[in-house]
């Protein structure tokens, strides 16, 4: 008889925990479904914008003391968006950006540019919160001197876009 009232004890309590796990879950995924709103109300921006050795994945970086080209005229930088707009369909998750690049003079004159650099289109059955790019400029052919590194976003979902701009 014991042995029975401890078996329905501990089903007792497994179905307790199970429930309790399954409402945290579905709190979990109401509070990223409001993220989501919340991204796609909110103007488009970088979280970081930085200069850096070298760069593996998101939040995986190696960041440079100062924006400075080195050696064979390459430099890297790191940035995260935020606030990209985020489409459902469905059972989907959709998210559209284009990157274009500029490089411009002391004086604000377009030394380089090259629209289209790099495009993130992904379309998941799970919401994208971690989004990271990777620019690498080499920089063959242009005179020593103070740039600025432009990053336009283009998010094409959102119809908006937004430049950032970081001195080299």
């Amino acid at each position: 008889m014991k042995r029975r009232g401890g078996v329905v004890l501990f089903l007792f309590l497994l179905a307790f925990w199970v429930g309790i796990a399954g409402a945290q879950g579905e709190w979990t995924l109401r509070l990223k479904e409001e993220l989501i709103d919340i991204q796609n109300r909110e103007p488009l921006a970088l979280a970081k914008f930085l200069p850096c050795s070298k760069a593996k994945a998101f939040g995986e970086y190696v960041p440079l003391p100062e924006a400075k080209v080195e050696g064979q005229g390459e430099i890297l930088f790191y940035y995260e968006p935020i606030n990209y707009f985020t489409k459902r369909e469905g059972s989907y998750y959709e998210v559209w950006l284009v990157q274009d690049v500029v490089v411009l003079d002391q004086r604000q004159r377009e030394v380089f540019r090259q629209e289209g650099a790099l495009e993130i289109h992904l379309r998941k059955l799970s919401p994208v919160f971690d989004l990271y790019a990777i620019s690498r400029l080499k920089l063959q052919g242009i005179a020593p001197g103070k740039y600025t590194f432009r990053v336009v976003i283009h998010d094409l979902l959102k119809g908006t876009s937004a430049a950032f701009d970081h001195p080299f």
